[in-house]
């Protein structure tokens, strides 16, 4: 019992970020601050429109998020925090909503995309992903201090099957919603070059959420 304990011990998920952790983590937070900064002014530039990016980024999204939702949950195979799982499942939905966006993107399949998708269909859920994250980093700095709930025989592999089919479920429902509804959704496209977008509200919205996540992990 004292060499499992142990070695949970020392699981990753378990180990505290030191000082170069943290210092690695400010410098690339600063960066990315700063390039965020530097491209403002060129915020409403109109560029010329190509989908070829949509096809060629967001397979390497759909194959990162897996990888990264595989590693969670092989720690929370070990450790079994219930934080882990939420977190992982966070990137398991991103990861799968990737699918519905792509189909439903205007110009890489069709004019207006599959599934019976409006112009809207792929912002909205693309938006429906990223929002997630934050929200996810949220519920785990809030609940990766709770003590492990005591083990039971496949207790985790029912956990992992619930929140995959979970996930699933979520994605195909928002998918719909997106789809069906697509005319009764809130523009996000701005109607004249002048007047601000809905999107630029939205925008400001997630960045808030991401701070908030953000200083909850670091305090």
């Amino acid at each position: 019992m004292s060499e499992a304990n142990d070695q949970n011990e020392v699981v990753l998920a378990n180990l505290p970020a030191g000082r170069t952790e943290r210092r690695i983590a400010l410098v690339i937070g600063l960066v990315l601050l700063g390039i965020g900064v530097v491209v403002i002014p060129f915020g409403r530039m109109q560029l010329p429109e190509s989908t070829a990016w949509v096809a060629i980024t967001f397979p390497f999204f759909f194959v990162a998020d897996l990888i990264t939702w595989f590693l969670l949950i092989s720690q929370f195979k070990i450790v079994g925090s219930r934080a882990l799982l939420v977190l992982a499942s966070s990137y398991l939905f991103t990861g799968v909503m990737t699918i519905p966006v792509i189909l439903t993107f205007p110009g890489v399949f069709s004019p207006t995309g599959l599934l019976g998708a409006g112009l809207q269909t792929s912002l909205w859920l693309a938006l429906s992903g990223f929002a997630v994250y934050p929200l996810a980093v949220i519920f785990y700095a809030v609940m990766k201090k709770e003590p492990r709930a005591p083990a039971l025989h496949g207790s985790e592999r029912t956990a992992i099957s619930a929140s995959i089919t979970i996930v699933i479920a979520i994605a195909l429902a928002l998918t719909w919603l997106a789809t069906a509804g697509e005319a009764h959704l809130r523009n996000l496209r701005p109607t004249t070059s002048q007047s601000p977008a809905n999107l630029e509200y939205v925008g400001t919205l997630l960045s808030l959420l991401t701070a908030t996540a953000l200083l909850l992990l670091w305090f």
